[in-house]
């Protein structure tokens, strides 16, 4: 669902004249806001204000500037109900939303397959018969799955075995007979499933 960014707050002066002044050219003559909860001709008096206001303070006084931040307070009152009507007119439908001039919050980009970790590396820690495991993390993953090896991929006869299922992207691997290669790899498991696997890493205990 669609939804209007109401950041009027966070908008300087004028920002918030430009969102003003595109509120009121979209909704003028639109008929799918017939009765806006603030008449169009209010909108238009508060914004030409605001344009006087905004160029006296430039190089005026300090009530010059108090007055321009009054209206920027008017204003903004103003456009979060016109956006509440909007909201309520619309109903979730983006094409309505987007042809109030508002701005609309972008939608959420699915994740369809689970990316691939990389920069993965291994190495012995301070104590005994552990390596460190690291890799960056990988959008959309819920969870990593880290497989070791005995042998030699490049060999093609490596033993795959699964012996870790976190959500760390930094994990410490124990037991390892120390000075003994081993390899690892990792893949990450997201909504979809688990994505492929990492390259091979070889890593030693100390």
């Amino acid at each position: 669902m669609r939804k209007i960014i109401q950041y009027f707050s966070k908008l300087s002066p004028l920002a918030l004249f430009a969102l003003l002044s595109n509120v009121i050219t979209q909704m003028t003559g639109n008929l799918n806001f017939t009765t806006p909860a603030v008449p169009l001709l209010t909108m238009e008096a508060a914004r030409d204000l605001l344009a006087t206001l905004i160029d006296k303070a430039r190089n005026g006084s300090r009530q010059d500037k108090m007055q321009r931040d009054d209206q920027v307070k008017v204003v903004r009152e103003l456009l979060r109900k016109q956006a509440n009507y909007v909201t309520l007119v619309a109903d979730g439908n983006g094409t309505i939303l987007e042809s109030s001039g508002f701005d609309l919050a972008k939608m959420p980009t699915p994740v369809e397959q689970v990316g691939q970790p990389t920069n993965v590396v291994a190495f012995p820690t301070k104590f005994a018969q552990q390596v460190e495991l690291r890799h960056k993390s990988v959008h959309g993953a819920h969870m990593y799955k880290v497989f070791q090896s005995s042998v030699d991929p490049a060999t093609g006869n490596a033993e795959w075995k699964f012996i870790l299922e976190t959500t760390r992207t930094r994990n410490i691997i124990t037991g390892l007979e120390s000075y003994k290669p081993f390899w690892f790899c990792v893949s990450a498991v997201g909504v979809n499933g688990e994505g492929l696997k990492s390259d091979v890493v070889l890593g030693r205990a100390a």
